[in-house]
This record gives structure tokens, C-alpha cells and sequence, in this order.
């Protein structure tokens, strides 16, 4: 045989190879796809729910700053509500 030939051999082989590892990669490629799909799916949904939950938690970090010591001081001192105080609650419950 000559040179030639043998290179030929020796490519057809490689090439026949590279053919195996190239649909290997195409079943490979179209599952991580597939993944990233599913993937970007929840990435969105948990996005949808912090754009609603941050400004709720951004609220009541307002509120909490806004605690004033002194008025849990002053509800300390009051051993029975009042009655007015009591109505309010009995229409909130």
C-alpha cells in the first residue's frame, strides 16, 4: 500500500469516530437544553416572587423602625384595657 492509501485508512477511521462522538454530543447538548430550559422556568417564577415579596418586606422593615420603646412601656403600665380599647379589638378579631 502506499502513503496515500494508508492516510486515507487512517482518516476514514478518525472520521468515522469523530461521526460516534459528534451524535454523543448532540444527545448530551439537547438534554442540558432541555435543563436549561427547565431551569430558567423556576429562575423566572422565583424572580415573579421576590419582585412581589421585597417590597411587602421593604413595608414592614419601615414599620418595625417606626416601633416606638416608650408606647410598649406605656401598654405595660395598663394592667385592664379600657373599654374602648376592648371594642376596638373584639372589631378587629
Amino acid at each position: 500500500m502506499t502513503e496515500v492509501a494508508e492516510t486515507k485508512i487512517v482518516i476514514a477511521k478518525e472520521n468515522e469516530s469523530a461521526q460516534e462522538v459528534k451524535a454523543v454530543v448532540s444527545v448530551e447538548e439537547a438534554a442540558a437544553s432541555e435543563q436549561a430550559a427547565e431551569v430558567k422556568g423556576i429562575k423566572d417564577g422565583a424572580d415573579a416572587d421576590l419582585a412581589v415579596a421585597l417590597p411587602a418586606l421593604e413595608e414592614a422593615v419601615k414599620k418595625v423602625k417606626a416601633i416606638n420603646v416608650n408606647d410598649f412601656y406605656e401598654l405595660k403600665v395598663i394592667s385592664t384595657p379600657g373599654k374602648s380599647i376592648v371594642a376596638v379589638f373584639k372589631t378587629v378579631l
